[in-house]
């Protein structure tokens, strides 16, 4: 006669990383310089947890820790620093954490960023009918935030369209002057305009024209 006796086993203790917060949301200036956002963390669970690697959605995002490896109990902090050059409207951007926890999904945490545009355009576009009389319209081109912004160039690939630019107030606001040349067909193009802040390098910015 044999027996079966069932001895339980023992939990098998592991690591978890507890964070403070998954998610941090700031609003920066355009251009500004590159901002700095923090994750602490805990390790919550009974044996020590290593950090295998931090995985970036985007280069304008870098991800730092103090060390790989964090006993029980023990806190640390990822560090996390998003360029805004060359960025605006909202941004989302996310680290990707992975450990040796065999138990633990990867973690993802965001940053949230709103970036205000270097400049509003009103309107976006402008327009005429066929044949309707040729006149000059306009598009008002207004810096978005305390940065000044030049308006250096206006350029289209449509020869249709004759560009002008009215400096309003240097760095602050300028008109755009649109005038076809002719509204007997149908046509329509962007507009390039080449803007200049006080910061950073020169970009580039749509407004749009059509003979509809």
């Amino acid at each position: 006669l044999l027996l079966f006796i069932m001895v339980p086993s023992a939990p098998i203790a592991r690591a978890e990383l507890k964070w403070d917060q998954k998610s941090v949301q700031r609003e920066v200036m355009p251009r500004a310089e590159p901002i700095e956002m923090i994750f602490p963390f805990t390790n919550a669970g009974e044996s020590t947890v290593t950090i295998l690697s931090l995985q970036m959605s985007c280069s304008c995002t870098t991800a730092t820790v103090e060390k790989k490896k964090y006993a029980p109990g023990e806190r640390g902090t990822l560090r996390a620093t998003f360029d805004p050059n060359g960025r605006s409207g909202p941004q989302e951007k996310s680290i990707t954490v992975v450990t040796d926890d065999p138990a633990a999904s990867p973690e993802v945490l965001l940053l949230r960023i709103k970036i205000p545009p270097l400049v509003e355009a009103t309107p976006q576009t402008v327009s005429w009918t066929r044949d309707e009389a040729v006149v000059t319209k306009e598009i008002t081109i207004t810096a978005a935030s305390n940065l000044d912004v030049r308006v250096t160039s206006a350029q289209s690939p449509e020869p249709n369209f004759t560009l002008a630019i009215v400096v309003d107030a240097s760095g602050r606001r300028y008109r755009v002057q649109i005038t076809p040349k002719s509204t007997a067909l149908s046509t329509s193009a962007p507009i390039h305009l080449s803007l200049e802040a006080t910061i950073g390098r020169p970009e580039d910015f749509l407004i749009f024209a059509a003979v509809r």
